[in-house]
């Protein structure tokens, strides 16, 4: 379950099950036949397309597989609680992960040397997608759409991984990282979006009860496990949230020419 596990620093870790597969699909040069069958994969309940690569395909049947501590009826009550609070949650991520995400090194860097990365428009309208079908009524039920989105966006991010590298000038300003988008940095983006979504309508002194913010962490939590995040890694209570921010994310804040871009 969240939380639990061995204690290898994350800062290590990218994601050993997609990253082996995407670096082969582009190597196999099956990007654009991939692309085209994805277009038609949209709802949780649908089967995968079919001509996908084999390997692909494996690795999709099993990355669309909710965890087995997967609470519906939490799941359903965070999703309630986004509908309720949805003027706080949206204005949020927007301030969060949308203007904060220029200001954390890595992440700035990562999105402004990827291809289209450097059209600010055009990267929130992609990453929004993440966060609207987080959100949804339906995320995690068999017409929902977050399923996909998770799996595809980690699919992304394995791919990222393997074209970074070859990048010059990303590799010239990644400050010794050799590979990009690693667990730690992926939490510190968690964190720009839950951990700062909470703890700011507390701060505005928003009226959340324990159990629905327990259900909004359990829906992050889950989250975070399909988009590849060892369960380890994912703070199991709020408290834990709130110190491993204070740790991975508040103090790496600055500006970097990419993300002043």
């Amino acid at each position: 379950m969240a939380g639990t596990g061995v204690g290898v620093d994350p800062e290590y870790v990218w994601d050993e099950e997609a990253d082996p597969v995407l670096a082969a699909v582009i190597d196999r040069g099956e990007v654009p036949a991939v692309n085209a069958l994805l277009k038609q994969w949209t709802r949780n309940d649908q089967a995968l397309p079919g001509g996908l690569p084999g390997d692909l395909r494996e690795f999709m049947e099993h990355a669309r597989r909710m965890p087995s501590w997967a609470d519906k009826a939490a799941l359903d009550r965070g999703a309630q609680f986004s509908k309720t609070k949805g003027i706080y949650v949206g204005a949020l991520y927007g301030l969060g992960s949308g203007l904060m995400s220029t200001a954390i090194p890595r992440e700035s860097r990562a999105v402004y040397y990827s291809k289209g990365g450097a059209d600010m428009k055009d990267r929130i309208a992609k990453t929004a997608r993440l966060g609207y079908d987080i959100g949804d009524l339906d995320a995690y039920l068999p017409h929902g759409s977050m399923i996909v989105t998770a799996v595809k966006t980690r699919m992304v991010h394995a791919a990222v991984r393997h074209l970074l590298p070859q990048s010059p000038a990303w590799s010239q300003t990644s400050g010794g990282q050799k590979i990009p988008i690693s667990q730690a940095d992926i939490m510190v983006t968690w964190h720009s979006l839950a951990t700062f979504v909470m703890r700011k309508m507390k701060q505005w002194g928003v009226r959340v009860n324990t159990a629905d913010a327990e259900a909004y962490l359990h829906v992050w939590q889950v989250s975070a496990h399909m988009l590849g995040v060892s369960d380890e890694y994912i703070p199991a209570t709020w408290d834990a949230a709130n110190a491993q921010s204070k740790q991975v994310l508040d103090p790496i804040l600055a500006h970097t020419p990419e993300g002043r871009r």
